[in-house]
C-alpha cells in the first residue's frame, strides 16, 4: 500500500512539473511574442538561437520572416528598382551628385543650363519611370541570398533605396514647366511611398534609409514655401500627405528581428562547430583572430547574453519614440559590452549599435513634425494676416503630439521675429542654443555637435 502510494505521488508530482513547465514555456514565448500584449501582436516567431552542432539556417529563417504575409511574386522588386547601370552613373560623377542635391533645393531651374543633369535624366528615365510603378504598390518583399563573401548572412538583393532616384524626382520637381506645383506633389508622394516600403521592410538597413529618404521630402517641402512654390490650397492636401505616411511605430521593431537573426547567424559562423574560424575572424574588419582566441571566449556564455541584449532593446521600440529611447539604447548596449571583460574583441560586432537607427527615426520624426507646424503657421498667416504669437493658437488635432519636439518632449521653440518666425529643435543634447542651427550628421558613429539646435524656419542652407 505504501509502495502504491510512493508511485501515485510522483506520478502527481511528474504531471504537475510537466504543467508548469508547459505553463512556463507559454507564459515566456508570450512575453517574447507579445501575445499578452495588444502592441505586440504583430510580432513573429522569435529568431533559434545556434547550439554550434547544428547549424541553423538563418537566411530561411529571414527570408520567410521577410515574405510573411507577402506576396512572393514581388520578391524581387529591390533588385529591378535599383539597376547597376543607373546607380553606377550616378555615384561615378560627384559634380552630377552636386548639382541634383543643389537643384532639389529649388528655386526652378531650366535644363539648359544643367547639361550633365539633363543627359543623366533622359538616359535613367527608364528606370525612373519603373520606380514611380513599383512605388504604387501595396508593399515590397525582399530576399536574402548566400554569398561567398558573405555565406552567414547573404545579402538583400537590391537592397539601396535607390538613391538616384529620389535625387531625380525631387530636382527634377523644380523643372521649369506650366505644371511644376503639381510635380512637387507628385515627386513627394511617390518619395515618401517608397520610403515606407522601405521602413516596413523588416530590414535595419533599410529602415534606416526611409528615415533619410524622409528628411529630403520634409526638407524639399520647407523649401517649396521658402520659394513661393506652392500656394495655400496645397497647404492642407501636402499636410495629409506627410501625416498618413509615417510609417507605424512597430515597423522598427520589426526589422530588429532581422537584425537579431544575422547576427546571430555571424556569430554562428564565427564559432562554426563552436570551434573559432580565425580565417572568417581575420577577414572581419577590427578582429582578431589571436586575439580572440586570448579572450577564451565561450560561444555557450556569449549566446544568452546577445539574446537577452535583442529582448531588452526590442522593449525600448514599445514606448513612444523620444530622446529617452535613443539613450536607453546607447546605455543598454554600454551595459551589455561591460559584461564581458574590458577591452574584449567582440561586443561592436555580437551587440549591435541600433542607435543610429533609432538617431535617424528620431529625427525624421521632428522634421516631419515642423514641416506641418510650419505649413499650419502659413496658413494661419494666410487668414490672420499676421503670424501666432504661440503654437497653441494652431488646431492640433485630439491626442496628437504634432506641436512636441521629440528631443525635448516639450512644444518645439517658437518665435516670431518682425515679418517671420523662427522654430527649432533643441536636437540631440536637448538644450536650447537659441537657435544655433547645427546640421543633423550623418556618420553611424558620431551625435550631432554640441551646443547646436536643428532650425526649420527660416530655412537653412
Amino acid at each position: 500500500m505504501t509502495r502504491f502510494r510512493t508511485i501515485f505521488v510522483i506520478i502527481i508530482l511528474f504531471f504537475l512539473a510537466v504543467a508548469l513547465i508547459i505553463r512556463h514555456a507559454t507564459t515566456m514565448r508570450a512575453h517574447l511574442e507579445g501575445a499578452h500584449d495588444p502592441q505586440r501582436t504583430f510580432k513573429c516567431q522569435r529568431p533559434p538561437l545556434p547550439n554550434f552542432r547544428k547549424s541553423v539556417n538563418y537566411v530561411a529563417w529571414i527570408n520567410q520572416y521577410f515574405a510573411e504575409g507577402k506576396d512572393p511574386n514581388i520578391a524581387a522588386t529591390y533588385a529591378r528598382l535599383c539597376p547597376p547601370e543607373a546607380q553606377n552613373l550616378f555615384e561615378s560623377s560627384e559634380s552630377l551628385k552636386q548639382q541634383l542635391t543643389e537643384l532639389m533645393r529649388g528655386p526652378a531651374w531650366k535644363p539648359a543650363r544643367h547639361p550633365e543633369v539633363e543627359t543623366f535624366m533622359r538616359e535613367v528615365e527608364p528606370y525612373i519611370d519603373l520606380f514611380v510603378q513599383e512605388a504604387q504598390k501595396p508593399q515590397y518583399c525582399l530576399q536574402l541570398g548566400p554569398t561567398p563573401d558573405t555565406p552567414w548572412t547573404g545579402t538583400i538583393s537590391g537592397c539601396s533605396e535607390a538613391w538616384y532616384a529620389v535625387h531625380v524626382l525631387l530636382a527634377r520637381a523644380w523643372c521649369e514647366s506650366e505644371g511644376r506645383r503639381s510635380q512637387m506633389t507628385v515627386a513627394w508622394d511617390i518619395c515618401l511611398k517608397n520610403s515606407t516600403h522601405l521602413a516596413q521592410s523588416r530590414s535595419m538597413l533599410l529602415h534606416d534609409m526611409a528615415s533619410d529618404v524622409r528628411l529630403l521630402v520634409y526638407q524639399s517641402v520647407r523649401d517649396a514655401l521658402h520659394h513661393g512654390a506652392l500656394e495655400v490650397s496645397d497647404y492642407a492636401p501636402v499636410r495629409s500627405l506627410l501625416t498618413d505616411s509615417e510609417p507605424p511605430a512597430s515597423a522598427l521593431t520589426a526589422a530588429l528581428y532581422s537584425e537579431w537573426a544575422i547576427t546571430l547567424s555571424m556569430f554562428q559562423e564565427l564559432y562554426r562547430g563552436g570551434f573559432l574560424n580565425r580565417k572568417l575572424a581575420d577577414e572581419i574588419w577590427g578582429l582578431d583572430a589571436d586575439e580572440l582566441r586570448r579572450a577564451r571566449v565561450r560561444p555557450d556564455t556569449l549566446v544568452p547574453l546577445m539574446d537577452e541584449y535583442f529582448v531588452k532593446i526590442l522593449s525600448v521600440t514599445e514606448q513612444p519614440l523620444t530622446i529617452d529611447s535613443l539613450r536607453d539604447v546607447r546605455r543598454l548596449h554600454n551595459e551589455a559590452a561591460q559584461k564581458l571583460a574590458p577591452g574584449h574583441p567582440l561586443p561592436w560586432l555580437i551587440f549591435l549599435e541600433p542607435d543610429q537607427v533609432f538617431a535617424s527615426a528620431l529625427r525624421s520624426l521632428a522634421s516631419r513634425r515642423a514641416t506641418e507646424i510650419i505649413l499650419m503657421l502659413h496658413e494661419y498667416h494666410h487668414e490672420k494676416g499676421v503670424w501666432p504669437d504661440s503654437l497653441k493658437k494652431l488646431e492640433e488635432p485630439d491626442g496628437a503630439a504634432s506641436h512636441i519636439d521629440p528631443f525635448s518632449c516639450r512644444p518645439f521653440v517658437y518665435k516670431v521675429a518682425s515679418d517671420t518666425f523662427l522654430l527649432y529643435s533643441v536636437s540631440e543634447d536637448g538644450l536650447d542654443n537659441g537657435g544655433k542651427h547645427g546640421q543633423w550628421s550623418s556618420s553611424p558613429f558620431r551625435e550631432t555637435e554640441p551646443g547646436t539646435d536643428f532650425v526649420f524656419w527660416p530655412v537653412q542652407k
